[in-house]
């Protein structure tokens, strides 16, 4: 008999989001009656203050929710070799007005006009593409981010953020109380296992987590919630950071919310993230350590490696349902 299914939801941004996506899509795409646990599903919740690039163009010329992310997540959940996939990915590079534009982006945009937003043009491209999950924008609305520096002074957009050469103290969005798509506070409540992270923690990880809806959700959550860390502490806005400066900013900005800490047990040569187990453990959280660096790789995580981690806790929930 099929067990019920498990239900996964993947919180962030950026290409962390992304690999996360591509490491359970095997677990996904099986059918239900071949899973060695039980049926997996899969949703995807996206951070929508990206003002860079391609997507920051899209942004301010049709006032559309950023598709960048939204994109790579789409793409991480569907068959790679597939032609359509493929075509979503590409990008151009000539062409004044097109240079720079992935044809995915294209697509979402002109299909967020077409269905009255970017959560149904997600939706309609992803049942066009196969793909084995949903991908959901945070919040509905559009959003900026800024921060304030340990110096004082303030800086605006994400991507002038991700340079910034002073640490950062704290983050605020405008407006300050953007609603939460009702979809991701959803998949939030019906939620068995949350993953966080990797990722930028400043510009992909919390921008999620400062919409007070969507963070209200996650602490209230019964789910287990897992904190991916990077494989390094930098470069830029976290370098120098330790594990539990990660834990400690979360906090500040959105609350406790986080039960795990999935840590690697390698050391990164130039950027090494400092992860004290006895110091995270004191402070009431869970950690698992375990080799999750992708062989040859600095900062890319090695996606079968997740994927057991997961089904670890997937199999462990599945048994005690």
């Amino acid at each position: 008999m099929t067990r019920p299914p498990i239900r996964f939801v993947a919180v962030g941004g950026g290409t962390g989001l992304a690999a996360i996506l591509r490491a359970v899509r095997p677990l996904a795409s099986l059918p239900d009656d071949l899973h060695p646990s039980a049926p997996f599903r899969v949703t995807a919740i996206t951070a929508v203050s990206d003002d860079g690039g391609s997507s920051g163009r899209l942004r301010r010329d049709f006032d559309i929710r950023p598709p960048g992310d939204m994109r790579q997540c789409l793409a991480a959940l569907t068959d790679s070799e597939d032609l359509l996939c493929r075509l979503f990915s590409y990008r151009f590079s000539k062409g004044a007005a097109l240079v720079g534009h992935s044809l995915g982006n294209l697509m979402l945009a002109v299909g967020s006009r077409m269905t009255g937003g970017m959560e149904g043009s997600l939706a309609e491209l992803g049942r066009m593409m196969g793909a084995h999950g949903r991908v959901i924008p945070a919040s509905p609305d559009g959003c900026t981010l800024s921060a304030i520096l340990a110096d004082g002074p303030r800086v605006a957009g994400e991507s002038a953020i991700g340079c910034a050469a002073l640490p950062i103290d704290r983050l605020e969005l405008h407006p300050a109380s953007p609603a939460a798509s009702r979809s991701a506070l959803s998949a939030i409540a019906s939620a068995d296992i949350i993953s966080i992270g990797p990722g930028s923690l400043f510009t992909s990880v919390l921008p999620n987590l400062l919409i007070p809806e969507l963070a209200d959700a996650l602490r209230r959550s019964t789910a287990l919630k897992i904190l991916f860390l990077n494989l390094t502490s930098g470069p830029a806005e976290t370098c120098g950071m330790t594990a539990l400066d990660h834990l400690r900013a979360i906090e500040k900005h959105a609350g406790r919310l986080i039960d795990i800490v999935a840590a690697d047990s390698g050391v990164s040569p130039r950027h090494p993230l400092a992860v004290d187990e006895p110091a995270i453990r004191a402070a009431g959280y869970g950690v698992v350590i375990n080799a999750l660096r992708a062989p040859g790789y600095e900062t890319r995580h090695s996606a079968p490696a997740v994927l057991r981690l997961l089904l670890d806790h997937a199999y462990h929930l599945s048994t005690t349902a």
